[in-house]
């Protein structure tokens, strides 16, 4: 159906009718985000760059090797206090504290079927239509994850995303923030288009331009 692994380059490609949605989990378990647009075959990750970029922040894991930064490598949920300066999709407050979380690549499951949210809306489909990519990410150090649910429908051209925290330390934790979904465009003119409405006059187009981040 719509969901491919390939153990060879660690990467999840999602393809619908007209599209491809590629992700990689690189050398240190961090999952980038690839590629989403047309229809597209083959690993892509020739599309991130890694130049020095001097003062920057960067894993542990990484040493002294300037090219690769947090700041600036596109992820699939960037997170608040590993070294990323952009405005992070997930912040944490811990039970000692601190701020920071550093979400690690764990478990993959893909299933038939498309997944529901208690008690929040969702898209329903037969488990022919549709199908889940489960994504479970962790921090080593705190024992929290996030799971990442991504549902594909593939004749209706449609992506979802939801993310999922759970606590797995005896401590408490604070969801500070948590975003639904990431993506990073490195170039381009976009519009973003949503629909507002009231009583009898529903779904009307509004179309804005996403304004580009000036670094």
């Amino acid at each position: 159906m719509g969901i491919i692994y390939c153990e060879k380059d660690r990467t999840f490609t999602l393809q619908t009718k007209e599209t491809t949605y590629q992700m990689q989990v690189d050398q240190y378990g961090f999952l980038l985000h690839l590629y989403y647009g047309k229809k597209a075959e083959g690993c892509m990750d020739y599309l991130l760059t890694y130049y020095d970029r001097g003062f920057s922040g960067n894993p542990y894991d990484a040493g002294t090797d300037r090219t690769y930064s947090m700041d600036s490598l596109p992820q699939e949920l960037s997170c608040y206090g590993n070294g990323d300066f952009r405005s992070a999709s997930l912040m944490l407050e811990n039970g000692d504290g601190s701020m920071s979380c550093d979400m690690r690549y764990r478990s993959y499951t893909i299933r038939d079927g498309k997944y529901s949210l208690p008690g929040l809306p969702a898209v329903y489909a037969d488990n022919d239509e549709a199908q889940t990519l489960e994504i479970v990410l962790e921090d080593p150090v705190t024992g929290v994850e996030a799971m990442l649910l991504y549902g594909v429908l593939p004749e209706l051209d449609i992506i979802t995303r939801s993310v999922y925290i759970r606590n797995q330390s005896s401590e408490k934790i604070y969801v500070n923030k948590v975003m639904s979904a990431e993506l990073d465009f490195l170039y381009g003119d976009y519009d973003l288009l949503t629909f507002y409405g009231r009583h009898a006059m529903e779904r009307n187009l509004q179309r804005v331009p996403v304004l580009m981040e000036v670094r």
